[in-house]
């Protein structure tokens, strides 16, 4: 038996990475029916070139949307144009926190960045997370991406149109990966990723995938009360909160979070974003239930 990662799946059709080289494979029929994720580890039985994917070695974490597993760390890209979804992007986090996996904010596309758009990615981000500022265009940051995915298995997440492809192909020399053109009339991008893929990039590998979005939050573990906790911004001010834990910043009074607020010590726009994904929360558990 030789031990690979799955890098690629097409049509039932399995590309396995041994580290030596890549194997074409097929799974047995059980594991069809249970599904195979791109980052799965596996084991594989080799007739002549091709393999057969014999087992599924426990996964570390599994992304249904798209179906990655064994992600490391998430690389959660921003830019100036299209317009930032930063709701989006705090839902981003929350879930990578939910399930203990690393992120890092990328700020791309800085040969376009205006700074009016770099003072609100850190004002909204610079108490919760170091920003990496980059560009395919410049190279700008490219070493910084290199050293952060170090010997990990990473993910791009963001909007379409925000250069995901573009960074990918500048990190993998031969990744050839489809560049969408960003569509000007309504100043969104066109998703280009098809499938998910691996590419190996130094000791680790980069995920490309179709869509990676994570919008879902976990409802079923995840109340508007244990909401606070993904926010270390807040974190640092709710002890001062009259019903401490189960204070969720929002109608409760004496609220230490909602005076950091108006005292300019968290910012407001994040803070109007927090409310609307706890009103989400509320809504979502009234119609589960």
């Amino acid at each position: 038996m030789i031990e690979g990662k799955v890098i690629k799946g097409i049509g039932g059709i399995y590309t396995v990475d041994t580290t030596d080289r890549t194997v074409e494979c097929l799974p047995l029929k059980k594991l069809r029916k249970d599904g195979l994720y791109v980052g799965d580890n596996v084991r594989i039985l080799m007739q002549g070139n091709k393999g057969c994917i014999q087992s599924v070695l426990p996964r570390k974490n599994v992304l249904v949307r798209p179906p990655v597993a064994n992600i490391d760390k998430v690389f959660i890209i921003i830019s100036s144009t299209p317009e930032p979804d930063l709701l989006l992007i705090d839902k981003l986090i929350i879930n990578c926190l939910h399930n203990n996996i690393d992120y890092c904010l990328i700020a791309n596309k800085t040969d376009l960045l205006t700074e009016q758009f770099a003072r609100r990615i850190k004002d909204n981000y610079g108490d919760v997370e170091q920003i990496t500022f980059t560009s395919a265009i410049t190279r700008q940051g490219i070493s910084q991406l290199e050293q952060l995915i170090d010997d990990k298995v990473c993910c791009f997440a963001g909007q379409s149109g925000v250069g995901k492809t573009s960074l990918l192909n500048t990190l993998v020399d031969n990744a050839n990966a489809l560049t969408g053109q960003l569509s000007v009339r309504i100043d969104r991008g066109k998703n280009t990723t098809r499938h998910a893929q691996i590419y190996k990039c130094g000791a680790g590998y980069i995920v490309d995938t179709a869509g990676f979005s994570l919008l879902e939050l976990p409802i079923d573990s995840i109340n508007a009360e244990q909401l606070m906790t993904y926010y270390a911004d807040f974190c640092k001010y709710s002890f001062g909160c009259k019903f401490t834990t189960k204070c969720t910043h929002i109608s409760e009074p004496n609220c230490a979070v909602k005076e950091a607020v108006a005292n300019g010590l968290i910012c407001a726009e994040r803070y109007a974003r927090y409310k609307t994904i706890v009103s989400q929360l509320i809504d979502a558990h009234k119609h589960q239930y």
